[in-house]
């Protein structure tokens, strides 16, 4: 895509320029300021435009179903089954929008949009193509009527080789009763089907006879399953950097308290009021902790919310005992008021993480 290209590197352009000036972020050069409306007015209806004439010229051909990707192509996707170009040309258009989506990010719901719009368009271009091969004069083909059919679906998806194709295992031979058991699986298809059937005879127009539509719509399998699986693995880095950025922020806020606590704090103190209370930066980040709980809480998944805080202890641990050595001085009392710092913080983290925090003992 053209259009990428050219908002890449003029993007990368302007951010060395402000580098090169010293522009903070609250000021921008004005050839920022005139991306930023040409982007607007002009360059997101552009791309549109570009994707669209892209995807048209292989979906809108007479049947694109049989026109595959060349064999270059192939070998650089490395892919050993035939692929339908228009599959390729889809996988491309989302993979281009989802990079624009990481160098203009302030547009990404608009690039999100349209790798959403696409997606369907090409969905509802499959589904019709798919009907054009199901369907004899307005009519499915017989096998595509048993395909619709809840419990032959429910049969099919029960049986050993729709595992072993949605679950490939290396070939290895098969044991007396796995055969035995296979056996009986597809004796209970062959029951169903010709019970399904019944004495009727199948017309001839309700027979997929033409191989080519078979090897059409293998060739359609093939390319989804690889479509979906690109689009995923795109999209799954995504919620992997979002969790990875909460994790690490409820450590940078470790950081953030805990070393001051240690290079500043005062802890050569005689007993007096002052020695008995929790030290003020301790109990901010007992407080932003809590707050960071109470919002991952109502947000994640509790297996992911685990993941958030475990070695959440660990971490303030390490970084109080590292932090002992800026202790010039320290009297009974500062033990003690540091005791009840670390005390305060392990009660809450094992609060959250309903499980003792033993690594606080070892501060």
């Amino acid at each position: 895509m053209d259009s990428y290209a050219h908002a890449q590197t003029v993007n990368i352009f302007i951010q060395e320029i402000e580098h090169a000036l010293g522009l903070g972020p609250t000021k921008q050069c004005p050839l920022r300021e005139f991306l930023t409306i040409y982007i607007k007015n002009i360059f997101l209806n552009q791309v549109l435009a570009e994707i669209n004439k892209e995807i048209e010229g292989v979906t809108k051909a007479s049947d694109p179903l049989k026109i595959l990707a060349n064999a270059d192509t192939m070998k650089m996707l490395g892919v050993q089954r035939p692929l339908l170009q228009s599959t390729v040309i889809v996988e491309k258009t989302v993979q281009d929008l989802m990079n624009l989506m990481h160098d203009l990010s302030a547009y990404s719901d608009q690039f999100l949009n349209m790798v959403c719009v696409k997606l369907q368009d090409y969905k509802d271009t499959c589904t019709t193509a798919y009907r054009g091969i199901a369907q004899s004069d307005e009519k499915l083909v017989i096998s595509a009527s048993w395909a619709k059919d809840d419990d032959i679906t429910r049969l099919l998806k029960s049986l050993p080789n729709w595992i072993n194709m949605a679950q490939p295992k290396q070939l290895r031979p098969k044991r007396e009763e796995e055969e035995d058991f296979i056996r009986a699986a597809f004796g209970k298809e062959s029951e169903v089907l010709i019970g399904n059937l019944g004495d009727k005879l199948i017309p001839q127009q309700e027979i997929l006879r033409d191989v080519s539509d078979l090897k059409a719509l293998a060739n359609m399998h093939e390319s989804l399953e690889w479509l979906a699986g690109r689009t995923k693995a795109a999209f799954s880095n995504l919620p992997t950097a979002q969790t990875t950025l909460c994790l690490l922020s409820s450590r940078v806020h470790c950081f953030h308290y805990l070393i001051p606590l240690a290079k500043q704090g005062n802890y050569a103190i005689v007993a007096n009021v002052e020695s008995m209370d929790y030290d003020p930066l301790v109990v901010r980040l007992n407080k932003d902790i809590s707050a960071i709980e109470e919002a991952m809480s109502a947000s994640l998944q509790q297996h992911k919310f685990q993941y958030i805080f475990e070695g959440l202890g660990h971490l303030i641990s390490c970084i109080l005992i590292n932090g002992a050595q800026y202790f010039k001085r320290i009297s009974e009392s500062g033990i003690k008021k540091m005791c009840r710092n670390i005390f305060i913080l392990q009660q809450n983290l094992t609060n959250i993480t309903m499980s003792r925090e033993a690594d606080l003992d070892f501060a």
